[in-house]
């Protein structure tokens, strides 16, 4: 049976929760509760997992949590129904997009079975471990309002997956100008006291391998470390100029993620 987790199952759901080993889910019902849709797998009173739906992103993202007893099992969690279940509750199909995204740790991810995988991805959840590795200010300034025409612009050309332009006045964003052009930014999409999520880094293609992205992120961090010492970010496996960049700036992988691209 497919229900939606009750007031008091998520507060439970949420204790049971850790920030680095289940960053997404913990992030999605800590912090964005009002977006977030869970619908659990019962059998009889016990809960074999529930699925969580986070909207106000540029694409449909989905993230699965199995229960300890069912991890134990050997045979893998049939993910698809439950799935489909919550995008049948949230009338999904009737999108134009009938591609989903479903994130979750990897060790997690080799337990489920999933239909209509389109690709799999390895994300990795990386903190700032050594901030003595930050390079000094680099000029970049806090983007306005006024800015906002130039940030679209920018997003148009530089792939990031995870822009909500909402989080250009929820929380800080810095850009670094070069020539009066908008070369590289950097914000967050989490800030808070306890740990701040860095997000929306990006340089424009033709400005990249000069030093600007090691540069926006050694700003950004150096902001985040004025509200938290806990400082996350993601970057994809296969991103090797700035998993280096994140690396030499003092970050180390504490987590390892799978970003799954599959059919509804």
């Amino acid at each position: 049976m497919y229900r939606k987790l009750s007031a008091q199952e998520l507060v439970q759901a949420k204790s049971a929760l850790d920030l680095e080993q289940d960053f997404i889910l913990y992030n999605s019902l800590q912090l964005r509760e009002a977006r977030s849709f869970c619908l659990g797998d019962y059998r009889g009173e016990e809960r074999q997992a529930f699925a969580c739906y986070l909207s106000g992103l540029p694409f449909h993202a989905f993230s699965i949590h199995l229960e300890p007893s069912r991890q134990d099992l050997e045979r893998k969690y049939q993910a698809s129904e439950l799935l489909q279940s919550v995008c049948s509750n949230l009338r999904l199909q009737e999108s134009s997009e009938s591609v989903g995204y479903l994130t979750l740790p990897e060790e997690k991810a080799a337990q489920i079975e999933l239909d209509g995988v389109q690709s799999v991805r390895t994300m990795l959840l990386m903190k700032l471990t050594d901030p003595s590795k930050l390079l000094p200010a680099q000029g970049s300034r806090l983007l306005k309002e006024h800015d906002w025409a130039a940030v679209d612009e920018f997003v148009n050309r530089v792939d990031m997956i995870s822009f909500r332009k909402e989080e250009l006045t929820e929380f800080p964003h810095l850009g670094l100008f070069w020539q009066d052009r908008l070369v590289s930014i950097a914000g967050f999409h989490i800030f808070e006291d306890a740990y701040a999520e860095i997000g929306n880094i990006g340089t424009l293609p033709d400005h990249q391998g000069k030093g600007f992205g090691k540069r926006i992120t050694s700003d950004i961090c150096r902001y985040g470390l004025e509200k938290t010492s806990e400082l996350y970010l993601f970057v994809f496996s296969e991103n090797s100029p700035a998993l280096r960049i994140y690396q030499s700036l003092g970050f180390q992988t504490v987590g390892r993620y799978s970003f799954i691209q599959f059919s509804f």
